[in-house]
């Protein structure tokens, strides 16, 4: 009953993930289809088939990806039980391999786009002179929320370590039992990182009506941070559930703790889907009033141009101090690579990764 809810948990990431990697290309329509700026016309003729031909085969390759996964987390329940194990190692890996294939169809499109390319027009730009603080874009009640949510949990899967049996739901060790509430707050603070990031990113105005543009943009970066608050709390709650469930399981109630888990696994994928899109549809129409009344979206720095690689999904520029800029792909940030800094949050990735794969072999 535990692995109901862990399943909906993994399918509902990688739905989430799917319909934002489908309508990255898109978002600013002309102004960056698949990063390129075309004209109006193209993109309602020729840019449309070459998004239907991207999302094609993003949606058929996740469709292989997750039937792949599948198969691989049978295998591995009849080889050796229902674990966690038997559902993370296989998760991990699908939502890997989801997001490779969106990056190289992304390139594979970029280069078909980038033959229809419009010539940016000559507008003037200034960089934006706000400081943003961590403060202003969170609130301690959230941030209680998150620690009460993280911690309490481990501190009662620790009171209850001694007393639990050498075999619950899961053969009991401090791998199986602490090894999700490791990888959550591992989880936390990479929102955390990304969030400070964001925060911390450059923006390129226009020279008129810089204000009224700075407004629009500084409304959608909200709602970008938070969607990443929002992720903070759904990715705690399961820890909860996770725990009550380790402390008060018996054989006796069986049955009663797959509905459970079923009610919880289904709400909870639900919750998330509606977050995202609600988070993204919003952002949505902030962009169609900047297209309005600006005639844009964002701007490009000219001297950015020569910068960006992987169909302008990554920057690297030494002469930039900014560690994360804004990207000419959808709304959001990319960090700048020849940032030193930028290594951390690499680091940090890295490391999450390994304690994913740590998690999911050693018991």
């Amino acid at each position: 009953m535990l692995l109901i809810p862990v399943y909906v948990f993994i399918v509902a990431i990688n739905a989430g993930m799917l319909l934002w990697l489908v309508r990255l290309p898109v978002e600013q329509r002309e102004a960056s289809l698949f990063g390129v700026r075309v004209s109006p016309g193209t993109y309602n003729v020729q840019g449309r088939r070459l998004w239907h031909r991207y999302r094609f085969r993003l949606v058929a390759a996740f469709i292989i990806i997750e039937a792949a996964r599948l198969a691989v987390t049978v295998g591995l329940a009849l080889s050796s039980g229902l674990t966690i194990a038997a559902f993370a190692g296989p998760a991990l890996a699908s939502l890997l391999l989801l997001l490779t294939a969106a990056f190289v169809l992304h390139s594979v499109f970029y280069r078909q786009t980038i033959a229809f390319e419009e010539a940016d027009q000559l507008t003037r730009t200034a960089s934006s002179m706000k400081v943003r603080c961590l403060g202003d874009y969170t609130s301690t009640a959230l941030e209680i929320a998150c620690v009460v949510l993280t911690v309490a949990p481990i501190a009662a899967l620790a009171g209850y370590y001694q007393v639990m049996p050498d075999k619950v739901i899961v053969h009991r060790s401090l791998t199986s039992v602490f090894g999700i509430p490791a990888l959550i707050v591992c989880a936390q603070g990479w929102f955390w990182l990304t969030k400070f990031g964001f925060i911390q990113g450059q923006m390129a105005l226009p020279v008129t009506r810089p204000e009224e543009f700075l407004r629009l943009k500084e409304e959608a970066l909200r709602i970008g941070l938070g969607l990443l608050d929002w992720f903070r709390v759904l990715f705690a709650v399961p820890m909860v559930y996770v725990a009550v469930m380790y402390i008060g399981w018996t054989p006796d109630r069986f049955r009663a703790w797959a509905v459970a888990s079923t009610v919880f696994g289904l709400s909870w994928g639900t919750i998330v889907l509606v977050v995202i899109n609600r988070a993204m549809n919003r952002v949505a129409a902030i962009n169609q009033r900047l297209k309005a009344e600006f005639g844009y979206i964002q701007l490009s720095r000219r001297a950015d141009s020569g910068h960006w690689l992987a169909g302008r999904l990554l920057y690297h520029d030494p002469e930039n101090p900014a560690l994360f800029v804004e990207t000419p792909v959808g709304p959001g940030y990319t960090l700048n690579l020849a940032n030193r800094w930028s290594y951390i949050y690499v680091s940090y990735l890295s490391g999450l990764l390994l304690l994913c794969l740590v998690t999911v072999f050693i018991r």
